[in-house]
């Protein structure tokens, strides 16, 4: 009867045709991802570096070199390159979006521009002493391998707030744990 089902719930007795529909089953964990097929999230899902780990740890950091690197930031950008002989930016890919992504791991990180065939435009290792310029929606910096400027264009002043939250945080956490002097003019 229904009533001695809503009695044995509160008794002790171990009636278990009567309770189990009431007990609990923990859901299972999804499997991991492979890393080949990854979703590059959007600027509004970005994930924040972590907080240093304390200087005990810093052999742990350096360990990680060998890890995969993991997105930490995506965003669509319009890419823009200096032209020395008109002295003014040209639009890169046509103007076209791309891909700009800022991953890494331990104490390696990079900043990475794709085209729409996920073809690599432009990568730059992220150091202690990477210099850029800000202003307004624009991100001006030059790729150190072979000294060309460029300029980023981010589509609001959210995603490009957002972006640099996250790169500043890198480059502190990279400047932390690396024995390289920084420029401080």
């Amino acid at each position: 009867t229904i009533m001695s089902r809503l009695t044995s719930l509160f008794s002790d007795s171990n009636n278990a045709d009567s309770n189990d529909a009431l007990k609990y089953s923990a859901p299972k964990e999804p499997k991991a991802k492979s890393s080949t097929n990854t979703i590059i999230p959007q600027i509004n899902n970005s994930k924040p570096v972590s907080n240093p780990p304390s200087t005990s740890t810093t052999n742990k950091i350096e360990s990680t070199a060998s890890l995969p690197s993991k997105v930490l930031l995506a965003s669509t950008i319009r890419l823009f390159k200096y032209n020395s002989s008109s002295g003014g930016y040209d639009a890169h890919e046509n103007g076209s979006p791309l891909g700009c992504v800022l991953l890494g791991c331990g104490l390696q990180y990079q900043l990475l521009i794709y085209n729409g065939q996920k073809v690599p435009q432009l990568l730059i290792k992220l150091t202690s002493n990477f210099e850029y310029n800000q202003s307004e929606l624009y991100l001006s910096l030059s790729d150190p391998t072979n000294g060309t400027s460029w300029s980023i264009l981010f589509d609001s002043s959210d995603n490009i707030s957002i972006f640099l939250k996250q790169l500043i945080v890198i480059l502190s956490h990279v400047a932390s744990y690396t024995d390289v002097p920084t420029d401080l003019n």
